[in-house]
Protein backbone atom coordinates (compact mmCIF):
# COMPACT_ATOMS: atom_id res chain seq x y z
CA UNK A 1 0.00 0.00 0.00
CA UNK A 2 1.41 3.60 -1.19
CA UNK A 3 1.12 6.42 1.18
CA UNK A 4 1.13 9.81 -0.13
CA UNK A 5 4.28 11.46 -0.74
CA UNK A 6 5.18 14.64 1.12
CA UNK A 7 5.55 18.04 -1.29
CA UNK A 8 8.81 19.56 -0.98
CA UNK A 9 9.93 22.67 -3.14
CA UNK A 10 13.45 23.08 -3.85
CA UNK A 11 14.79 26.55 -4.60
CA UNK A 12 18.83 26.31 -6.12
CA UNK A 13 19.89 28.30 -8.90
CA UNK A 14 22.94 25.87 -9.71
CA UNK A 15 21.41 23.65 -11.91
CA UNK A 16 23.16 20.77 -11.08
CA UNK A 17 23.22 21.35 -7.04
CA UNK A 18 19.31 21.44 -7.92
CA UNK A 19 19.35 18.40 -9.83
CA UNK A 20 21.43 16.42 -7.03
CA UNK A 21 18.77 17.63 -3.91
CA UNK A 22 16.41 16.82 -6.72
CA UNK A 23 17.73 13.05 -6.64
CA UNK A 24 18.35 12.74 -3.08
CA UNK A 25 14.62 13.73 -1.81
CA UNK A 26 13.14 12.22 -4.72
CA UNK A 27 13.19 8.69 -3.05
CA UNK A 28 11.23 10.06 -0.26
CA UNK A 29 9.10 13.32 -1.04
CA UNK A 30 7.45 14.70 -4.38
CA UNK A 31 10.21 17.21 -5.05
CA UNK A 32 9.76 20.13 -7.39
CA UNK A 33 12.79 22.18 -8.38
CA UNK A 34 13.19 26.17 -8.91
CA UNK A 35 16.10 28.33 -10.25
CA UNK A 36 14.72 31.67 -8.51
CA UNK A 37 12.98 33.25 -5.34
CA UNK A 38 10.36 34.45 -8.20
CA UNK A 39 9.93 31.31 -10.16
CA UNK A 40 9.37 29.37 -6.55
CA UNK A 41 6.56 32.09 -5.56
CA UNK A 42 4.53 31.59 -8.44
CA UNK A 43 4.65 28.01 -8.19
CA UNK A 44 3.47 28.76 -4.79
CA UNK A 45 0.75 30.32 -5.60
CA UNK A 46 -0.59 27.02 -7.37
CA UNK A 47 -0.05 24.11 -5.55
CA UNK A 48 0.41 23.69 -1.89
CA UNK A 49 4.10 22.16 -0.39
CA UNK A 50 4.70 21.34 2.87
CA UNK A 51 8.68 22.04 2.91
CA UNK A 52 10.48 24.85 1.56
CA UNK A 53 13.90 24.26 0.74
CA UNK A 54 15.88 27.27 -0.36
CA UNK A 55 19.53 28.24 -1.29
CA UNK A 56 20.25 31.60 1.25
CA UNK A 57 22.15 33.18 -2.31
CA UNK A 58 19.36 33.41 -5.50
CA UNK A 59 19.25 35.55 -8.38
CA UNK A 60 16.98 38.59 -7.00
CA UNK A 61 15.44 37.81 -3.85
CA UNK A 62 17.62 36.14 -1.28
CA UNK A 63 16.69 33.21 0.23
CA UNK A 64 16.10 35.01 3.23
CA UNK A 65 13.44 37.59 1.82
CA UNK A 66 11.57 34.17 -0.19
CA UNK A 67 11.51 32.21 3.60
CA UNK A 68 9.66 35.35 4.97
CA UNK A 69 7.00 35.39 2.17
CA UNK A 70 6.68 31.37 2.68
CA UNK A 71 5.78 32.05 6.18
CA UNK A 72 2.75 34.40 4.87
CA UNK A 73 1.49 31.96 3.39
CA UNK A 74 -2.21 30.95 4.80
CA UNK A 75 -1.02 27.17 5.49
CA UNK A 76 1.70 25.62 7.62
CA UNK A 77 5.14 25.24 5.46
CA UNK A 78 8.33 24.00 6.89
CA UNK A 79 11.21 25.94 5.72
CA UNK A 80 15.29 25.28 5.35
CA UNK A 81 17.64 27.26 4.33
CA UNK A 82 21.02 25.85 2.54
CA UNK A 83 23.76 27.91 2.49
CA UNK A 84 27.57 27.78 1.78
CA UNK A 85 27.78 31.27 1.66
CA UNK A 86 29.69 33.45 3.85
CA UNK A 87 27.93 36.48 3.35
CA UNK A 88 24.96 34.15 5.06
CA UNK A 89 23.84 35.53 8.56
CA UNK A 90 20.55 34.68 10.57
CA UNK A 91 18.63 37.43 10.39
CA UNK A 92 16.86 38.59 13.62
CA UNK A 93 13.04 39.16 12.42
CA UNK A 94 13.06 36.70 9.39
CA UNK A 95 10.64 33.71 9.54
CA UNK A 96 11.31 30.23 11.83
CA UNK A 97 13.27 28.06 9.38
CA UNK A 98 15.90 25.23 9.81
CA UNK A 99 19.57 26.14 8.30
CA UNK A 100 22.14 23.24 6.42
CA UNK A 101 25.62 24.08 5.36
CA UNK A 102 26.95 23.07 2.49
CA UNK A 103 28.13 20.85 2.02
CA UNK A 104 25.65 18.53 3.98
CA UNK A 105 24.87 15.20 4.96
CA UNK A 106 22.16 13.56 2.50
CA UNK A 107 20.71 11.53 4.96
CA UNK A 108 20.52 14.90 7.45
CA UNK A 109 18.23 16.97 4.53
CA UNK A 110 16.06 14.17 3.88
CA UNK A 111 15.76 13.41 7.72
CA UNK A 112 14.89 16.57 8.17
CA UNK A 113 12.74 17.39 5.21
CA UNK A 114 10.50 14.44 6.26
CA UNK A 115 10.20 15.99 10.24
CA UNK A 116 9.07 19.15 9.26
CA UNK A 117 6.82 17.87 6.27
CA UNK A 118 5.09 15.55 8.79
CA UNK A 119 4.52 18.37 11.04
CA UNK A 120 3.29 20.90 8.45
CA UNK A 121 0.86 18.15 7.87
CA UNK A 122 0.05 17.56 11.27
CA UNK A 123 -0.61 21.51 11.78
CA UNK A 124 -3.02 21.41 8.39
CA UNK A 125 -4.87 18.36 10.05
CA UNK A 126 -5.39 20.19 13.56
CA UNK A 127 -6.14 23.32 11.48
CA UNK A 128 -9.01 21.89 9.60
CA UNK A 129 -10.51 20.40 12.72
CA UNK A 130 -10.78 23.58 14.31
CA UNK A 131 -12.26 25.46 11.43
CA UNK A 132 -15.16 22.51 11.22
CA UNK A 133 -15.49 22.32 15.12
CA UNK A 134 -15.73 26.10 14.58
CA UNK A 135 -18.43 25.75 12.04
CA UNK A 136 -20.51 22.93 13.97
CA UNK A 137 -20.15 25.16 17.26
CA UNK A 138 -22.31 28.35 15.14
Amino acid sequence: MSSKKFDVLVVEDEPAVLDSILAVLSTEVAAVGCSSAEDALATLGRRAFHVVCTDFELPGMNGLKLLARVAELPYPVGSIMLTGSDDYRRGTDAARYYVLLKPFDPDRLIGLVMQLARLAEMRRSVSALSSIAGERSK
